[in-house]
């Protein structure tokens, strides 16, 4: 084939006289037109114009099989969109009438000479290639100017036009990407080979001219910036006889930022032990997350579509309509359900349904939480609590009895211990009664036992009130309280050695009162067992033990084994023989509920014959007691009395 016949147009003809239609090839041919194939039916003309693309057709009106030429020449211009010439030999007006409707570019009445059919053939092809540029520039101009990325390609995959929504999308101006590759300019930012060679399918110009289904591709514009673009692309014939492919681009970098968005929000969503799932009005489930898949043990594929009510029934479900409305005003609404899960277990959820933005008005988001173990203790709790009101009211009357039993040991008891210790009195005291030696021993001892027990009446009450009263906490300074005991102790230390090492007391949150009774206590027992020291040494201060104030009381006097400390805070209990110290065995007791008031503690430190020291605390542990300045045993304030 010469360089001259591919210039001047490509010839289909269809003439089913053989003789004929070897005379008009050779006639073409002798003219610098190329054959591309003689058919003589209606189906052979439109195999070879699939095989072939003619840029003409040579129609005889009468032609082998059931379709004539007219019938033929409409199917090809109409889905080839090829320009038909008609070959015949009638002019009846019925025919020629009904060959117009076919949209013919001209007719050829036979016999003719050569020149005539070179002629009409050239003449028609410009007349067709002429209404194809036309065509073409009026679709390019038309693309120009829609907001859809537009560009053609030639038979070998370059560019030929770009609108400017497709300069914007690839950052390629057309004066620079014309002739260019289209896969230059249109670069597939994929890792993935199936991407690039799809796209590379799209300018595939084989097969009929009709639309391929669009593919999204990531697009690298020459600017540098990453799109995502939907391509499509069809085929359509072009001015010059050859096929051109068009691309439409849509910008969808938008969408698949809000999917990769919802996306990841589905993922978090995904790592909550909560049940989030999504439903319609309607009651068909949309999303379904591994919390709830853990939950009511059903998978995502199991849950969506289906209907909560049908999924889930509730043994306690609230009303449906007032769930509703409160989603309608609020936007939102969240209440308790008793539901059941797949293998038929009843929980108690606490749910939160709320009507996201967005998401459209009949879209409802539901957060469920298992609140059945906690449901179970609060009922736990409620039955403990109904057994601590009635313990309490149990030991309201038993304090209420207490009271009437201190009134008696108050009254009652101390009347007859007067009696003992008035008669006694009397008796020893009676002028005329010669009274033994050994008589008057006796009746003393009298007095001291009831004087004894006087006091452990005394020392009693005392401790009952002392458990009973809760400390009033108030800003206290110790140095001015313990300053005050010391004042009554000078009674006791008469005529005593004793040297008194009082620290820097801080100001601390206590009940003056009560604090003041440990203090007492404390300093009465070191005054006591430091009787046979000479001299009795007597401190009072504050130290620190793991971070928390503590205060002290030490002596040098008798003190005891460490063995038997866990009886020192028993009522009753002494570690000391009564000939040697006296007591009643009531005052540590006192003081260790004292501290515990406060929320502190206390422990002894001894050694026999070495002295003791107890510490204690007024404040609950890791809790500073107000005003503590933080330092060791210093600044004592040395005093020797006699």
């Amino acid at each position: 084939m010469s360089k001259q016949s591919r210039h001047r147009g490509r010839i289909l003809i269809v003439e089913d006289q053989g003789i004929v239609a070897t005379d008009i090839e050779s006639c073409l041919q002798d003219e610098g037109f190329e054959v591309t194939a003689i058919a003589t039916s209606m189906e052979d003309a439109i195999r070879e114009a699939s095989t072939v693309r003619p840029d003409l057709v040579l129609m005889d009106i009468r032609i082998q099989g059931e379709a004539d030429g007219i019938a033929a020449a409409d199917h090809l211009h109409r889905n080839f969109g090829l320009p038909i010439v008609y070959l015949t030999a009638h002019d009846d007006q019925d025919t020629l009438t009904r060959a117009k409707r076919t949209d013919p570019m001209a007719f050829v009445i036979k016999p003719f000479k050569p020149a005539e059919l070179t002629r009409t053939v050239e003449i028609a092809l410009n007349r067709s290639q002429a209404e194809a540029r036309e065509r073409e520039q009026s679709f390019l101009s038309a693309m120009d100017s829609i907001g859809d990325g537009v560009l053609t390609t030639d038979s070998q995959g370059r560019i030929r036009f770009m609108n400017r929504a497709a300069e914007a999308l690839t950052g390629w101006p057309q004066e620079l990407a014309l002739g260019r590759q289209a896969t230059d300019v249109v670069q597939i930012a994929d890792d993935e080979e199936a991407s690039a060679e799809r796209f590379c399918a799209l300018l595939d110009l084989q097969g009929a001219p009709q639309s391929d289904s669009s593919h999204e591709y990531p697009v690298l514009a020459r600017d540098g910036v990453h799109r995502w673009l939907t391509i499509q692309a069809t085929s359509i014939g072009a001015g010059d006889g050859r096929s051109i492919r068009v691309m439409v681009m849509q910008d969808v970098t938008g969408r698949k930022q809000s999917e990769q968005a919802l996306r990841r929000q589905a993922d978090l969503l995904d790592q909550s032990k909560d049940a989030i799932f999504t439903w319609e009005v309607d009651g068909a489930i949309s999303y379904w997350n591994r919390g709830a898949a853990g939950l009511y043990g059903y998978n995502s594929r199991e849950a969506i579509g289906r209907a909560v009510e049908e999924l889930l029934p509730a043994a306690r479900a609230a009303n449906r309509d007032e769930v509703l409305a409160a989603l309608e005003r609020d936007g939102q609404w969240s209440g308790e359900l008793t539901r059941k899960a797949r293998d038929g277990r009843e929980m108690v959820v606490e749910s939160l349904l709320v009507v996201p933005r967005g998401a459209g008005p009949k879209t409802v988001l539901e957060t469920d939480r298992d609140i059945t173990e906690r449901k179970r203790t609060e009922r736990e709790i409620q039955r403990l609590n109904q057994e601590l009101r009635a313990r309490v009211n149990e030991l309201t009357a038993v304090n209420q009895e207490l009271e009437t039993f201190n009134y008696s040991v108050s009254h009652d008891l101390r009347a007859p211990l007067r009696h003992i210790d008035g008669y006694s009195r009397i008796l020893l005291e009676r002028a005329d009664l010669d009274l033994p030696a050994e008589a008057r021993k006796d009746l003393e001892r009298v007095r001291q036992s009831a004087s004894r027990m006087g006091r452990m009446v005394d020392e009693l009450l005392e401790l009952s009130r002392t458990s009973r009263k809760e400390p009033a906490r108030q800003a206290t300074a110790l140095q001015s309280l313990v300053e005050d005991v010391l004042v009554e102790m000078k009674t006791e230390a008469l005529g005593r050695e004793i040297e008194w090492r009082i620290g820097e007391l801080p100001v601390t949150g206590c009940d003056p009162t009560l604090t003041r009774q440990v203090f007492a206590n404390l300093l009465a027992n070191a005054v006591k067992f430091t009787r046979y020291r000479k001299p009795a040494v007597i401190e009072v201060g504050q130290g620190w033990s793991e971070g928390q104030a503590v205060l002290f009381v030490r002596d040098n006097g008798a003190g005891f084994n460490m063995k038997y400390a866990g009886k020192l805070f028993g009522v009753f209990q002494r570690l000391h023989r009564r000939e040697e110290f006296e007591g009643t065995g009531i005052g540590l007791a006192t003081v260790q509920r004292i501290v515990h008031k406060h929320g502190g503690r206390i422990w002894p430190q001894a050694e026999m014959e070495k002295g003791a020291t107890f510490y204690f605390t007024l404040e609950p542990p890791g809790q500073a007691a107000a005003g503590t300045a933080r330092a060791g045993i210093n600044g004592c304030v040395n005093r020797r009395e006699k």
